[in-house]
């Protein structure tokens, strides 16, 4: 703990009393978890079910919730079937050590990842004893030569990637990469988790109609974009069933409280109405990025409601964070080991409750305040 602390890599959680005049720190991006549909019906599932999800969902009497929005989730996706979990990170995990398992393929499949996949993902991977094929963030081409590589194996093949990146803001080129699927005949994983209610037609993601889904699994979250709890499976018929009997995160553990999942459907519904929202967000997006450009900062290729500001050393980034702590302003740091050594960065995250103004603020602290460090510690 000594050496993370020398290092600038020591984490400790932030203080219950701290309070800012702006945040770009959450990522409730439209603002639904304290939406009145979505108070209301977790309130009429508390009052009907309680406070707890009371067993497993093999063990639970029927709880009509859950199945509802199951439904919902694939009808909207055009998939087969869909289960809920306790959150996004379990659902990779579970998926992934079920999905992968060697012991049921009867051969180690082949998984090819972007490099900059989330840490759940890897966990995921970890636990099914797989070693991926890395290819370069979001660089298709690598992607292609790795499995042009493979061409004649026969063995099943699967690539992952995330719709939009959570630490670098960045898009995945989804008609390119479900070409690549369909020509090398892979299954693409999809992990949804930061575009949900933000991207796509009515926010419901990237992958929504624009990729093939009898080859395509989704992960997706309620507990970002929908501003509620828990996560999400959706895909073909004969994963969800084998899932709902392999999978050790679905079956060994207690079903999410009815409470959290009737706030996700409200928060489903709701999505379809909020396009203004996430109008406002887009253009609050493009004025930080190009301001950002303006002064000089690394960041991302192009604007979305995630911008990374990159500072480099842990050292500069927690002391750029304080700056702006200091000036009303919280940002996230986020250092190594989840983003790579050397690309520390502050998380600008865009949600609906922002203003220009707060933009304007961001951008003029940044100018007078977090340009001359950066530039005095060169």
């Amino acid at each position: 703990m000594v050496e993370r602390r020398q290092k600038g890599l020591h984490r400790e959680l932030p203080s219950a009393l701290s309070s800012y005049a702006v945040s770009f720190s959450h990522s409730d991006y439209l603002g639904l978890s304290l939406h009145p549909a979505l108070i209301e019906a977790a309130k009429k599932a508390l009052r009907i079910w309680g406070t707890s999800g009371h067993a497993s969902r093999l063990l639970l009497k029927s709880i009509p919730v859950y199945s509802e929005l199951e439904h919902q989730i694939s009808s909207t996706l055009s998939t087969d079937k869909t289960i809920t979990f306790g959150s996004g990170y379990q659902a990779n995990i579970s998926t992934l050590s079920a999905l992968l398992n060697s012991k049921i393929l009867k051969c180690s499949p082949l998984v090819f990842c972007d490099k900059l996949v989330h840490a759940s993902i890897y966990q995921g991977l970890k636990t099914a004893s797989i070693l991926p094929h890395r290819f370069h963030h979001q660089n298709l081409t690598h992607l292609e030569s790795l499995l042009a590589s493979f061409q004649n194996d026969t063995r099943p093949k699967f690539i992952i990637a995330e719709t939009l990146y959570s630490m670098e803001g960045t898009k995945t080129d989804l008609p390119q990469l479900n070409q690549l699927a369909e020509h090398h005949n892979a299954i693409l994983y999809l992990d949804e988790a930061h575009a949900l209610g933000v991207c796509g037609k009515g926010g419901y993601g990237l992958s929504h109609r624009t990729i093939d889904p009898n080859r395509t699994i989704v992960m997706g979250t309620f507990s970002k974009g929908l501003g509620a709890s828990g996560g999400f499976i959706s895909g073909p018929a004969l994963l969800i069933d084998y899932l709902i009997n392999a999978s050790p995160g679905f079956i060994y553990t207690t079903a999410a409280p009815p409470s959290t999942i009737a706030a996700a459907k409200a928060a489903w519904d709701l999505s379809l109405t909020f396009d203004a929202q996430r109008q406002t967000m887009s253009s609050l997006a493009t004025q930080l990025w190009e301001g950002f450009k303006e002064l000089g900062f690394a960041t991302s290729p192009s604007p979305t409601h995630i911008i990374p500001l990159i500072l480099k050393t842990a050292e500069q980034t927690m002391a750029a964070q304080s700056e702006f702590k200091m000036h009303g302003i919280e940002v996230s740091a986020i250092r190594y080991p989840t983003v790579p050594m050397g690309q520390a960065r502050l998380r600008f995250s865009i949600h609906a409750g922002l203003t220009q103004d707060d933009v304007s603020q961001a951008l003029m602290i940044a100018k007078n305040h977090i340009f001359p460090f950066i530039q005095r510690e060169s």
